[in-house]
């Protein structure tokens, strides 16, 4: 089983890194509007998913969680895209972090969960390094 885990969260770890760092041609054009739409979508999506966060203090780990969203927006607001980035990588890294067990008998967060709102998070870090750079574009299937 744990084997398994570990394969599972390797392969979604993979595909985060790949959907959020595949550059090609730019073919269409962002705005802080748009990104910031992106942003509210995973807001939307988190709190769907957030009765599913366990552990020993789970209302102070949606917290934390959330106002790394929230922290993105302010960011881009700011024009500060790369810290917006930054806010939101930390984002999917600490829900991806939820779905280990690290010893203990289960994780605080099942994969399926987070694989929920993994591709809205990974659509809005593609947004905000489009803004960052209008020759970007992640490849998002």
């Amino acid at each position: 089983m744990k084997k398994q885990t570990t394969i599972i969260r390797t392969a979604m770890v993979a595909t985060m890194l790949v959907i959020s760092c595949f550059p090609i041609l730019a073919q269409d054009t962002v705005d802080k509007a748009t990104c910031s739409a992106s942003i509210s979508e995973v807001e939307r999506v988190f709190w769907d998913m957030a009765d599913y966060i366990g552990g020993k203090y789970p209302d102070r780990t949606r917290t934390s969680l959330y106002s790394k969203l929230t922290g993105a927006k302010t960011k881009l607001s700011q024009d500060k895209y790369y810290d917006a980035q930054l806010k939101l990588e930390q984002f999917g890294e600490k829900i991806m972090d939820l779905t280990e067990a690290k010893g203990k008998k289960d994780p605080k967060l099942a994969y399926e969960h987070a694989a929920k709102v993994m591709p809205s998070t990974n659509e809005a870090i593609c947004c905000v390094k489009q803004l960052r750079d209008s020759t970007y574009q992640c490849a998002v299937p």
